[in-house]
């Protein structure tokens, strides 16, 4: 591998194979008991996501309108580009129909 691979790669692998996180506090003996009475109480509280149980399909033509938006970032956090590029990467996104994508999410609001 090369040393730019090194920099980039990170192994997948360690989170298939690394066993769950386990918080028991055993320090405390009532904690599970005082846990679960606070969650029971605090669920009355949860409100769904603005989106949930709706499947959004967007139209085909807007498809690969923010590949381009996404693989600046990756070269920005990757220092290939400087950031100074990202307010002309979004006037590009916005012209090549990302308004027109606004408009589209917008009309589920309404």
């Amino acid at each position: 591998m090369s040393d730019q691979g090194r920099l980039e790669v990170t192994s997948t692998y360690q989170f298939l194979a690394q066993p769950g996180i386990v918080n028991a506090k055993v320090q405390f003996p009532d904690y599970v008991e005082a846990s679960t009475q606070w969650m029971a109480r605090q669920s009355e509280h949860v409100v769904d996501p603005l989106f949930y149980g709706i499947q959004i399909q967007e139209p085909s033509e807007f498809g690969s309108l923010g590949q381009p938006f996404d693989d600046l970032v990756v070269d920005i956090s990757r220092g290939r580009k400087d950031i100074g590029e990202l307010d002309a990467a979004v006037e590009n996104w916005r012209s090549a129909g990302g308004d027109k994508l606004r408009d589209f999410y917008a009309d589920f609001m309404s």
